[in-house]
């Protein structure tokens, strides 16, 4: 199997794990959720599991890390893309936060979990933070 066919798998399987997880979290807290219950949702076994995250608390951190990751990597771009002191804001928005929200979208089920009620509360201070020292 080629290194690129293995790397398509291994991100299509994460994305599997995480969507299980946000899907999860709409009816339960983090704390309430199993691993067991992420495998079923995701419809893969406990080995396939462990083969990426230590156990819910890694996928809950790798996870997070992503998304603050590509948001600093969205405000590198965006920054390098254009002088924040000569836009007009009046007429166009920052593409920084065009780009921020269109992300978001992307990820939406993801970050309705996250962010939501029943998502755990530090990530809102991460996430909080990261735009206050991108914006």
């Amino acid at each position: 199997m080629t290194e690129q066919k293995k790397d398509r798998r291994v991100k299509r399987t994460k994305k599997m794990i995480r969507d299980a997880l946000s899907e999860l979290m709409k009816n339960k807290t983090f704390e309430e959720i199993s691993v067991t219950d992420i495998t079923k949702k995701a419809d893969i076994n406990r080995g396939t599991f462990y083969l990426h995250y230590e156990d819910k608390y890694d996928l809950l951190e790798q996870s997070e890390e992503e998304i603050i990751q590509e948001i600093n990597n969205i405000a590198k771009r965006s920054i390098h893309s254009m002088d924040i002191l000569k836009q007009d804001v009046i007429d166009h928005p920052l593409t920084f936060v065009v780009d921020i929200f269109q992300y978001i979208r992307e990820n939406e089920v993801f970050m309705k979990a996250i962010l939501g009620p029943k998502g755990p509360g530090s990530f809102r201070l991460k996430f909080k933070s990261v735009l206050s020292i991108n914006l």
